[in-house]
């Protein structure tokens, strides 16, 4: 009776260590699935935030691209304003901007000086676009070619005029010179000198307006030609100035934040 008892007690010994183990080895496969599942689930959220982050990064770099657009369509402009034709101007400004795009996405210390030397540019021609289209600039240019203009026209009515009173100044002297040949000098002075004086006070006063007309036009036709932005910069409207600003703002903006939205996009 002994013995059955200790058997007894001893596979219930063993019935309880099996439960245990296989207790232990059920609650260490749950805690397996759940660690998996959590690691499952923080990569799915990872992956989630990184495809968030490359969508907002590239939702910022639709505007910039438009933006540049526009910088390409106003850098055209100010080419075709110093010389360039058509294509030539159109080809220029998308060079500057791709290039700037292009290094404006590097780290490098070379790529900042080129950067930075495209984004000058880049500024230049959009604050000479903006400059061109001001009212005061453009207000000053109509006035100082009005005044070109009318001035030379003038100026051919005067050397026209000086021409006709030589001619008729000839026609006199001609007239003299027969009135001496029979012996009437005196005559012809009494008849025909008030006229010649007339004339001749009237082609040298003819000849000192049209000296007087030739300085003002190369004088403003100086001033015409060095018309420049610095010059003109405090004639300038505020709209221009804060178009100026704004723009050089975007553009410096777009320099320093375009490398860290490539990189969120490429990772």
């Amino acid at each position: 009776m002994n013995g059955y008892s200790k058997f007894s007690y001893t596979e219930n010994c063993k019935t309880e260590d099996i439960s245990q183990e296989s207790s232990e080895s059920i609650t260490q496969v749950l805690i397996g699935e759940i660690d998996l599942r959590n690691d499952f689930t923080i990569k799915d959220r990872f992956k989630e935030l990184l495809v968030s982050k490359k969508v907002s990064a590239a939702s910022v770099l639709l505007p910039v691209i438009f933006f540049e657009l526009l910088v390409c369509i106003l850098g055209s402009k100010f080419y075709l304003s110093i010389g360039f034709d058509f294509f030539t101007s159109i080809v220029l400004a998308v060079t500057t901007e791709t290039f700037y795009m292009y290094f404006s996405s590097m780290r490098s210390v070379k790529a900042s000086f080129i950067r930075t030397v495209l984004l000058t540019v880049s500024i230049t021609t959009l604050s000479y676009s903006a400059y061109q289209k001001d009212t005061n600039v453009m207000n000053l240019v109509n006035s100082l070619e009005s005044d070109i203009s009318e001035s030379r026209n003038r100026l051919k009515e005067v050397s026209t005029e000086i021409v006709s009173l030589k001619k008729e100044e000839l026609n006199i002297e001609r007239d003299m010179e027969v009135y001496r040949k029979h012996d009437l000098a005196s005559k012809g002075n009494r008849v025909l000198a008030p006229r010649r004086l007339e004339l001749s006070n009237r082609r040298i006063r003819l000849s000192g307006e049209r000296g007087e007309l030739r300085q003002f036009i190369e004088k403003k036709s100086t001033k015409l030609s060095s018309q420049s932005f610095i010059g003109n910069i405090k004639i300038l409207t505020i709209q221009t100035l804060i178009t100026i600003v704004t723009f050089s703002i975007i553009q410096l903006s777009i320099c320093i934040a375009l490398p860290q939205i490539l990189t969120e996009i490429k990772e």
